[in-house]
């Protein structure tokens, strides 16, 4: 009869041990888990602003490559402004290969 009560004892000891050990596991991965949570918000927000920049400059890039663009840049060859404006021509002093 003692050994049977020792047993149990030893068994709700051990039981109550193992049970404050997974609590105290769940509280420090609540606490992970939100921080990462936080995290991996922060990523997709900044996935987003990329996907948005990128979206931008690949419609900026499809209107200075699309055809009207260019024909309508290339038609004038004295370049933009009214006849007997001045043409200034930009030269680039590092790069005088001209």
């Amino acid at each position: 009869m003692e050994n049977e009560k020792k047993r149990l004892k030893i068994m709700i000891i051990s039981m109550s041990v193992i049970l404050c050990i997974f609590v105290l596991a769940g509280i420090v991965l609540t606490f992970v888990l939100k921080s990462k949570q936080g995290d991996l918000s922060t990523l997709n927000k900044q996935n987003y602003d990329l996907i948005q920049d990128y979206n931008e400059a690949k419609e900026k890039d499809e209107y200075y490559s699309s055809d009207d663009y260019n024909d309508d840049y290339f038609e004038r060859e004295e370049g933009y402004g009214k006849d007997g404006d001045k043409r200034i021509d930009i030269v680039d002093e590092d790069n005088n290969n001209n």
